[in-house]
């Protein structure tokens, strides 16, 4: 069994196609499908949570998923 594969799947870990080449994400559609883990709430992906704070020289506030 592919460890990584079940915890995306379950909604315990995100694909981070940087890295993964996007081998997880029929897992993460699954999982998102199914508001498991992490998709039953919103958040920001933590990728684009350091992009925004580095890029963009914001603070942390305006990086979430609330800042609007």
């Amino acid at each position: 069994m592919d460890l990584a594969d079940w915890m995306v799947r379950q909604g315990l870990a995100l694909d981070w196609p940087q890295y993964s080449k996007r081998a997880y994400a029929e897992a993460r559609h699954e999982a998102e499908r199914h508001e498991r883990g992490v998709w039953q709430g919103s958040f920001v992906q933590p990728w684009r949570y350091r992009t925004c704070l580095r890029r963009r020289g914001k603070r942390p506030a305006a990086c979430s998923d609330e800042a609007g």
